[in-house]
């Protein structure tokens, strides 16, 4: 089941996407800002739905200090954004998130927009766990054999 944070300072968009992708199977969870968003999220979460333009903490930062958390890095992030905010949007994917869908849309086609960049993120994990665990044993053999002469 994927686990989504909703993060946008419109409590209705919040709370219709959590309870819509709720009702798919999903574990999402709401965040009203980008202080919030970061004090939430750790390496369990496979997406973020990031509003651009809130108070507080805005998209585009919060997305900056997504980028510099190692636990978050590969983290599929797709951004909302109004009609005038585009090139914000543009922006953030230039430096990483996923893909931006522009408000008003329908929540399905969120969801289906969130499933390959999911994909994606666990795939990439994976890769990154296996490499890492045959890294770990190759250097594990090398000290090994280099004991025993």
């Amino acid at each position: 089941m994927p686990k989504v944070l909703v993060v946008d300072d419109a409590p209705d968009i919040v709370a219709s996407l959590t309870d819509y992708l709720n009702d798919k199977g999903w574990d999402a969870t709401g965040a009203a800002d980008g202080a919030q968003a970061l004090a939430i999220l750790d390496g369990t979460f496979d997406a973020v739905v990031l509003d651009l333009n809130m108070p507080v903490q805005d998209g585009e930062s919060t997305f900056e200090e997504i980028r510099t958390r190692p636990d978050l890095a590969r983290l599929c992030v797709i951004v909302l954004t109004g009609f005038a905010e585009v090139e914000g949007a543009v922006r953030m994917i230039r430096r990483g998130a996923y893909q931006y869908l522009r408000k008003p849309f329908e929540h399905e086609d969120l969801r289906r927009l969130m499933i390959p960049g999911i994909a994606w993120r666990r795939a990439h994990a994976l890769r990154h766990e296996i490499l890492g665990s045959f890294d770990n044993n190759v250097l594990l053999q090398r000290i090994q054999i280099g004991r025993a002469h």
